[in-house]
């Protein structure tokens, strides 16, 4: 994908939807920045429900993966998408489902405290609450399904 594809999928991502452009847009220069792209082929274990937290995350720019979770029906989730945001609120640090590529997908691979170190370099006080409360909403919005 070029550059320009992959920032507009990040700015397509669920959670930033409320953000106004100039964050958006900041954000996927920022998953830019300090992301490494990748491809999942299809069956691949992207991360398994129980595993430690390694910091590390994704953003789902294409393709599909399905969410596996302990007593709850699967889930097919389409891109664009940030997978593995719970581990940074559960207060258990560990992966609260298995991800599995279906089909090709191509990922942006990240680290969680690089996300932040970056981002307090970036946005100010104010935007990174706003940041945070749609990284907070989402990840429990996908804890409750």
């Amino acid at each position: 994908m070029h550059l320009s594809e992959i920032r507009a999928r990040i700015m397509q991502i669920h959670f930033l939807n409320n953000l106004p452009e100039d964050i958006r847009l900041r954000v996927a220069m920022l998953f830019l920045g300090i992301g490494h792209e990748m491809t999942a082929t299809d069956g691949h274990i992207i991360f398994r429900e129980g595993e430690p937290d390694n910091d590390l995350a994704f953003v789902l720019l294409d393709g599909r993966v399905q969410v596996e979770k302990t007593e709850a029906p699967a889930i097919s989730a389409p891109a664009p998408d940030v997978l593995g945001e719970l581990i940074k609120f559960n207060p258990i640090p560990r992966r609260s489902a298995t991800v599995i590529a279906e089909g090709e997908a191509k990922l942006l691979k990240f680290a969680w405290d690089d996300f932040f170190v970056s981002a307090q370099k970036m946005f100010t006080a104010d935007e990174l609450t706003l940041l945070r409360q749609a990284l907070e909403d989402i990840a429990w919005e996908h804890f409750a399904v």
